[in-house]
Protein backbone atom coordinates (compact mmCIF):
# COMPACT_ATOMS: atom_id res chain seq x y z
CA UNK A 1 0.00 0.00 0.00
CA UNK A 2 1.62 3.29 -1.11
CA UNK A 3 1.70 6.03 1.83
CA UNK A 4 2.52 9.50 2.16
CA UNK A 5 1.45 12.13 4.59
CA UNK A 6 2.75 14.37 7.88
CA UNK A 7 2.00 14.36 11.59
CA UNK A 8 1.76 17.62 13.70
CA UNK A 9 1.48 18.49 17.20
CA UNK A 10 -0.47 22.36 17.11
CA UNK A 11 -0.89 23.81 21.27
CA UNK A 12 -3.91 26.11 20.70
CA UNK A 13 -5.95 28.27 23.68
CA UNK A 14 -8.82 25.62 23.52
CA UNK A 15 -6.89 22.53 23.22
CA UNK A 16 -4.61 20.27 21.29
CA UNK A 17 -5.07 18.89 17.75
CA UNK A 18 -3.03 16.47 15.82
CA UNK A 19 -3.55 15.50 12.11
CA UNK A 20 -2.69 12.99 9.87
CA UNK A 21 -3.30 12.43 5.88
CA UNK A 22 -2.42 9.52 3.71
CA UNK A 23 -4.01 8.18 0.43
CA UNK A 24 -5.59 4.10 0.35
CA UNK A 25 -3.91 4.27 -1.58
CA UNK A 26 -4.64 5.54 2.59
CA UNK A 27 -5.15 9.47 3.11
CA UNK A 28 -5.07 10.49 6.53
CA UNK A 29 -3.30 13.73 8.03
CA UNK A 30 -32.29 12.18 24.12
CA UNK A 31 -32.68 10.00 27.31
CA UNK A 32 -36.39 9.97 28.32
CA UNK A 33 -38.36 9.27 31.82
CA UNK A 34 -41.91 8.19 32.40
CA UNK A 35 -44.22 9.38 35.57
CA UNK A 36 -47.62 8.19 35.88
CA UNK A 37 -47.51 7.26 32.11
CA UNK A 38 -46.28 10.70 30.77
CA UNK A 39 -43.26 9.85 28.75
CA UNK A 40 -40.77 13.60 28.83
CA UNK A 41 -38.53 13.90 26.67
CA UNK A 42 -35.12 15.29 27.31
CA UNK A 43 -34.91 17.97 24.40
CA UNK A 44 -31.61 19.32 24.30
CA UNK A 45 -31.06 21.37 21.54
CA UNK A 46 -27.33 23.44 20.28
CA UNK A 47 -28.12 25.96 22.87
CA UNK A 48 -28.35 23.45 25.66
CA UNK A 49 -25.37 23.51 28.15
CA UNK A 50 -22.79 20.29 28.39
CA UNK A 51 -23.66 17.95 31.32
CA UNK A 52 -20.64 15.57 31.58
CA UNK A 53 -23.26 13.21 33.47
CA UNK A 54 -25.60 13.57 31.13
CA UNK A 55 -23.69 14.14 27.50
CA UNK A 56 -25.47 13.82 24.51
CA UNK A 57 -22.68 12.96 21.63
CA UNK A 58 -24.94 12.30 18.81
CA UNK A 59 -26.19 16.21 19.21
CA UNK A 60 -22.92 17.11 19.35
CA UNK A 61 -21.78 14.93 16.83
CA UNK A 62 -24.46 16.18 14.15
CA UNK A 63 -23.73 19.54 15.06
CA UNK A 64 -19.92 19.35 14.23
CA UNK A 65 -21.07 17.93 11.18
CA UNK A 66 -23.52 20.54 10.14
CA UNK A 67 -20.38 23.23 10.93
CA UNK A 68 -17.78 20.66 8.48
CA UNK A 69 -20.57 20.93 6.28
CA UNK A 70 -21.29 24.66 6.37
CA UNK A 71 -17.39 25.17 5.89
CA UNK A 72 -17.30 23.02 3.04
CA UNK A 73 -20.87 24.44 1.09
CA UNK A 74 -19.05 27.78 1.56
CA UNK A 75 -16.17 26.49 -0.55
CA UNK A 76 -18.37 24.98 -3.18
CA UNK A 77 -17.21 21.30 -2.00
CA UNK A 78 -19.89 18.74 -2.08
CA UNK A 79 -21.33 18.23 1.91
CA UNK A 80 -19.74 14.72 3.45
CA UNK A 81 -22.71 12.29 4.46
CA UNK A 82 -22.39 10.74 7.33
CA UNK A 83 -21.08 6.66 7.50
CA UNK A 84 -21.18 3.76 9.66
CA UNK A 85 -18.35 2.26 8.85
CA UNK A 86 -16.20 5.35 8.97
CA UNK A 87 -17.77 6.05 12.36
CA UNK A 88 -16.63 2.41 13.55
CA UNK A 89 -13.18 3.59 12.86
CA UNK A 90 -13.14 6.55 14.35
CA UNK A 91 -15.02 5.28 17.58
CA UNK A 92 -11.86 3.26 17.71
CA UNK A 93 -9.20 5.36 17.53
CA UNK A 94 -10.80 7.89 19.88
CA UNK A 95 -11.20 5.38 22.21
CA UNK A 96 -7.64 4.63 22.25
CA UNK A 97 -6.37 7.87 22.10
CA UNK A 98 -8.61 8.70 25.22
CA UNK A 99 -7.75 5.36 27.18
CA UNK A 100 -4.06 6.48 27.20
CA UNK A 101 -4.27 10.14 27.55
CA UNK A 102 -2.65 11.56 24.29
CA UNK A 103 -2.71 12.00 20.40
CA UNK A 104 -2.15 9.66 17.81
CA UNK A 105 -2.70 8.51 14.82
CA UNK A 106 -1.28 4.77 15.66
CA UNK A 107 -2.02 1.79 17.61
CA UNK A 108 -0.27 -1.43 18.37
CA UNK A 109 -2.58 -3.75 17.14
CA UNK A 110 -0.93 -4.50 13.90
CA UNK A 111 -5.05 -4.78 12.35
CA UNK A 112 -5.31 -1.33 13.54
CA UNK A 113 -2.08 -0.19 13.45
CA UNK A 114 -3.16 3.09 10.77
CA UNK A 115 -6.12 4.77 9.46
CA UNK A 116 -6.41 2.44 6.46
CA UNK A 117 -6.40 -0.45 8.36
CA UNK A 118 -8.69 0.38 11.14
CA UNK A 119 -10.93 1.34 7.81
CA UNK A 120 -10.25 -2.24 6.44
CA UNK A 121 -10.81 -3.51 9.70
CA UNK A 122 -14.58 -2.52 9.88
CA UNK A 123 -15.22 -3.58 6.22
CA UNK A 124 -14.52 0.00 4.25
CA UNK A 125 -13.06 -0.13 0.87
CA UNK A 126 -12.40 3.35 -0.02
CA UNK A 127 -9.57 4.62 -2.68
CA UNK A 128 -8.28 7.30 -0.30
CA UNK A 129 -9.14 7.78 3.83
CA UNK A 130 -8.40 10.64 6.40
CA UNK A 131 -8.38 11.32 10.06
CA UNK A 132 -8.60 14.11 12.15
CA UNK A 133 -7.72 13.98 15.77
CA UNK A 134 -8.05 16.36 18.87
CA UNK A 135 -8.42 17.42 22.67
CA UNK A 136 -10.11 20.66 23.19
CA UNK A 137 -10.38 21.71 26.49
CA UNK A 138 -12.84 23.09 28.32
CA UNK A 139 -12.26 26.75 30.56
CA UNK A 140 -10.94 25.61 33.94
CA UNK A 141 -11.62 27.97 37.23
CA UNK A 142 -9.24 27.34 40.32
CA UNK A 143 -9.76 29.11 43.03
CA UNK A 144 -7.88 28.01 46.19
CA UNK A 145 -8.94 24.45 46.73
CA UNK A 146 -12.33 24.76 44.40
CA UNK A 147 -11.82 23.85 40.84
CA UNK A 148 -14.60 25.00 38.64
CA UNK A 149 -14.97 23.50 34.54
CA UNK A 150 -16.98 25.75 32.39
CA UNK A 151 -18.75 23.73 30.25
CA UNK A 152 -19.88 25.65 26.95
CA UNK A 153 -23.11 25.08 24.94
CA UNK A 154 -23.49 21.98 22.04
CA UNK A 155 -23.33 24.71 19.57
CA UNK A 156 -19.94 26.21 21.02
CA UNK A 157 -18.20 23.13 21.63
CA UNK A 158 -18.86 22.24 18.08
CA UNK A 159 -17.81 25.89 16.64
CA UNK A 160 -14.77 25.35 18.74
CA UNK A 161 -14.17 21.72 17.73
CA UNK A 162 -14.03 22.96 13.58
CA UNK A 163 -12.16 26.22 14.95
CA UNK A 164 -8.96 24.11 16.36
CA UNK A 165 -9.16 21.57 13.00
CA UNK A 166 -9.74 25.15 10.34
CA UNK A 167 -6.58 26.86 12.03
CA UNK A 168 -4.38 23.96 11.53
CA UNK A 169 -3.05 23.65 7.69
CA UNK A 170 -2.94 20.09 7.59
CA UNK A 171 -6.18 19.66 9.28
CA UNK A 172 -8.04 22.02 7.22
CA UNK A 173 -6.36 19.91 4.08
CA UNK A 174 -8.48 16.95 4.93
CA UNK A 175 -12.03 19.24 5.91
CA UNK A 176 -11.62 20.53 2.32
CA UNK A 177 -10.59 17.80 0.89
CA UNK A 178 -12.56 17.85 -2.40
CA UNK A 179 -12.28 13.96 -2.84
CA UNK A 180 -13.68 13.50 0.42
CA UNK A 181 -17.89 12.53 0.30
CA UNK A 182 -18.09 10.52 3.74
CA UNK A 183 -17.15 11.25 7.30
CA UNK A 184 -17.64 8.97 10.56
CA UNK A 185 -17.32 11.20 14.09
CA UNK A 186 -15.79 9.91 18.04
CA UNK A 187 -16.33 12.30 20.60
CA UNK A 188 -16.45 11.75 24.29
CA UNK A 189 -15.04 13.45 27.67
CA UNK A 190 -11.04 13.24 28.70
CA UNK A 191 -10.67 11.41 32.40
CA UNK A 192 -11.54 14.40 33.95
CA UNK A 193 -13.64 15.50 31.76
CA UNK A 194 -11.79 18.78 31.08
CA UNK A 195 -12.16 18.40 27.72
CA UNK A 196 -12.93 16.17 24.79
CA UNK A 197 -10.89 13.91 22.89
CA UNK A 198 -12.59 13.77 19.34
CA UNK A 199 -11.72 12.15 15.99
CA UNK A 200 -13.60 12.19 12.15
CA UNK A 201 -12.66 9.89 9.75
CA UNK A 202 -12.76 10.82 6.18
CA UNK A 203 -13.12 9.01 2.73
CA UNK A 204 -13.85 9.13 -1.04
CA UNK A 205 -16.91 6.95 -2.18
CA UNK A 206 -16.42 3.13 -2.29
CA UNK A 207 -14.51 1.50 -5.01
Amino acid sequence: MQKFGHFIYLLLISGVVIACTYPNNETTTGSNKTKEETVLFDTKTGNSIINPNNFDVALLSDLLLAELNKLRTGKKLAPLGSDNTLTKAAQDQNSYITGIGKLSHNQPTPKKETVGKRVDFYGGDFDMVGENVQLWGFMVVTSGKKTDIEYTTYAEAAKGLLDNWVSSKSHYENLVRKEFRLVGTAIQFNKNKTGLYATQVYASDGR
